[in-house]
């Protein structure tokens, strides 16, 4: 039986890892694809740029919260194109429980449904190796 293809979003709110080709069995001789997307902070560094006597805590966090809502309707954008050009079916979140809050309601429902797993935790430090290994081991069966 051939396996759907699966990829996996593993995303903190600065930078996502997008794991590819991950229903093959686990190979260090050739490993899955990764794509690496980094996320913008143009509110927060034009608020930090602004003399300092303007800058306040509320609009720090602002500016952060916008930003971080821009790069989930990026990411969101990127995955679903992806989604509809055929190359995956099945996808595995794993990020932050504050950007999953922000992505998920991004997501087109074709998108959402095409999610299998769902973790709230930020993977993105681990090496490639121990990465891949992880998930692999987490999604096998499912």
């Amino acid at each position: 039986m051939q396996k759907l293809p699966t990829w996996s979003l593993v995303a903190n709110q600065a930078r996502a890892r997008i794991l590819r080709g991950l229903e093959q069995p686990l190979d260090p001789a050739c490993p899955p694809t990764e794509l690496v997307y980094r996320a913008g902070s143009a509110r927060l560094l034009a608020c930090l740029c602004r003399d300092q006597a303007d800058v306040t805590a509320e609009t720090e966090v602002a500016a952060i919260n916008a930003d971080r809502g821009q790069f989930a309707r990026e990411l969101a954008t990127f995955l679903n194109a992806h989604r509809l050009a055929g190359d995956f079916v099945r996808l595995a979140l794993w990020a932050p429980e504050r950007l999953l809050r922000v992505l998920v309601p991004e997501m087109p429902a074709a998108l959402h449904a095409s999610v299998f797993l769902m973790v709230a935790c930020d993977l993105t430090g681990l090496g490639e190796t121990e990465l891949r290994a992880l998930i692999h081991g987490r999604i096998a069966g499912i």
